[in-house]
């Protein structure tokens, strides 16, 4: 187990922390889904050059503009704008939930409720999600 471990780690390097502000964590998961660190950070970066990291400056983003951004984490892109626009609409109608988010646990049940009922989607085949890992 350790070694591969070692192998994930020199394989991936050292993950950066996730945000600590609660709208942008919640950003960078919705987009961390069915991708890969590096295209996360590419559309998470396109979106503060917008910029469109909070839920005012999201909710008024040109919709082409937010796409593009999105479109950079990979797959499921309506999904994952139409999981932005949910958690827009939550993060601007509670206006003190950034304050009553404390660390990963709570913000992964404000995720798992903000969009609504898991809907199914292909997952990617076994040979496109371990092209060039360690594991192969």
């Amino acid at each position: 187990m350790e070694t591969l471990l070692n192998a994930l780690q020199k394989f991936y390097g050292v993950l950066a922390p996730p945000p600590r502000d609660p709208f942008t964590l919640f950003v960078w998961e919705v987009l961390s889904v069915h991708s890969t660190p590096r295209k996360r950070d590419a559309a998470l970066a396109a979106l503060k050059r917008m910029p469109a990291t909070t839920p005012d400056s999201m909710w008024r983003a040109p919709q082409k503009k937010l796409e593009e951004c999105v479109k950079l984490a990979g797959p499921y892109a309506e999904n994952r704008l139409q999981a932005l626009r949910s958690g827009c609409e939550l993060f601007r109608r509670s206006p003190n939930l950034p304050k009553t988010i404390r660390g990963p646990l709570a913000a992964s049940a404000l995720l798992a409720n903000a969009a609504g009922p898991p809907k199914a989607t292909a997952a990617p085949t076994a040979p496109e999600r371990f092209r060039n890992s360690p594991l192969e």
